[in-house]
């Protein structure tokens, strides 16, 4: 186990020698070798970001109040934004259902999406009319205001939490800064809306 272990001194002394000139020597890149490196590292960070860099799928949605409440119907259900005024009521309909409104020469049901939601707001408020898209037996939706138009990345659209959502609920899905996104065939199943 005391076995000595010899040092071959000159070995190790030429090796020195030899890596000190090759660190001399190292001081000018080889612009060639330069070149090589450089290209390879583009081509690297080319393949990389065309995979991180994908672009996500986004959807439109309009985002609306409701009361205190912030929701979002996707473009593609809706024809129209328009002010909400002369609601001619309909004896004997349902609570839902304000009534009917004249769109342009057309006659629409308009109903009040708080109150299809179960939403208490202040009744007395003016609103907005929300036009949906696919035939003139749907019904205009009243909201309280538009906020606006947003591109939402499908990726950060979460599904809704089942305990704080009731189960039949029109809540499709949640997206950034707590706006709820509306599923408009749940809404239109609605008793109140067949």
């Amino acid at each position: 186990m005391n076995e000595r272990v010899t040092i071959d001194w000159e070995a190790v002394r030429a090796r020195l020698a030899t890596n000190e000139a090759l660190l001399q020597g190292s001081g000018e890149p080889d612009p060639a070798e330069m070149e090589r490196i450089f290209r390879r590292r583009a081509q690297q960070l080319a393949a990389r970001e065309g995979k991180d860099h994908q672009p996500a799928e986004v959807r439109p949605v309009l985002i609306f109040t409701l009361a205190d409440e912030r929701f979002a119907l996707e473009l593609d259900h809706l024809a129209e934004v328009f002010p909400l005024e002369r609601i001619t009521p309909v004896p004997g309909s349902a609570r839902e259902l304000l009534g009917v409104v004249n769109v342009r020469g057309e006659i629409r049901a308009a109903a009040d999406l708080a109150r299809l939601l179960g939403i208490p707001r202040d009744e007395t408020a003016a609103g907005t009319g929300l036009l949906l898209r696919g035939g003139a037996y749907l019904p205009a939706l009243r909201v309280d205001t538009v906020a606006g138009i947003h591109r939402i990345p499908v990726n950060e659209m979460q599904p809704p939490d089942n305990s704080l959502v009731p189960a039949g609920s029109c809540i499709q899905a949640i997206l950034p800064n707590r706006v709820s996104l509306l599923d408009l065939n749940g809404l239109l199943a609605h008793p109140a809306l067949r």
